[in-house]
């Protein structure tokens, strides 16, 4: 491989995700809840549409791997069906307030240690990193800080609500016209399979990162390689 530059995803990837977003969608779920007057005892049905149960979040669920939008339309799927009365056109925004509100309830944790010292080591040894997320810059800015790594990318791509997100290559393709860079020089490095199936339809090298044997057994078929976390990303290179 002749590898010049890596895309990271964030959640899962580099922040810890069910230590941080359980709780914020717990919570988010929540003031929902508060603000449309409908009983608490929808939270769960409300998390388990999304992909969480018993503080653990499912890698396929919407969660980890959909956008607000999606997250947004199953929550309201969920209230509707309780017979819970909303404006469904303003629905989305409130999901948005929601989680925005919330996200200070999250605990941010890098995934292995060392994390910004690692992407300094890859930055030095020349190679372009970027971030592609499917959260918005809100939160994702809030989590670079925290994390300590906000000025380790030269391109970090949100959900801007605009452009297309995972798995649709479109940033990928952002990225190799902003570098003057080929599909095959470029690593993607995600948890879900929707980070391997952006890297595919790109024509990417895609690397998944699991830290459960039922997770890795997911991504592997996908995937070029499994880690357990990015700190072994070195070995790869």
């Amino acid at each position: 491989m002749n590898i010049k530059a890596i895309i990271f995803d964030k959640d899962g990837t580099l922040l810890d995700f069910d230590r941080f977003w359980v709780t914020v969608a717990e919570n988010a779920a929540a003031y929902i809840c508060d603000s449309l007057n409908a009983p608490k005892t929808l939270i769960g049905k409300m998390l388990a549409s999304v992909g969480v149960k018993d503080g653990v979040s499912d890698i396929g669920g919407a969660l980890c791997s959909g956008t607000y939008e999606m997250i947004s339309e199953l929550f309201a799927s969920v209230l509707s069906e309780a017979g819970v009365e909303f404006d469904r056109a303003e629905f989305y925004e409130l999901t948005l307030r929601a989680f925005h509100d919330c996200s200070a309830s999250g605990e941010i944790v890098p995934t292995c240690e060392g994390l910004p010292e690692l992407l300094s080591y890859l930055k030095r040894r020349g190679l372009i990193l970027a971030l592609v997320t499917t959260d918005d810059a809100h939160i994702t800015g809030e989590c670079l800080r925290a994390l300590g790594i906000d000025g380790c990318f030269a391109h970090i791509y949100c959900d801007d609500g605009i452009h297309p997100t995972k798995p649709d290559p479109y940033y990928l393709n952002r990225l190799l016209e902003a570098e003057g860079l080929t599909a095959d020089e470029v690593m993607m490095v995600g948890d879900t399979l929707t980070d391997l199936s952006f890297a595919a339809r790109g024509g990417a090298i895609g690397v998944g990162v699991a830290k459960t044997a039922s997770a890795r057994a997911l991504l592997e078929p996908r995937a070029y390689r499994v880690i357990e976390d990015v700190s072994h990303l070195p070995e790869l290179l």
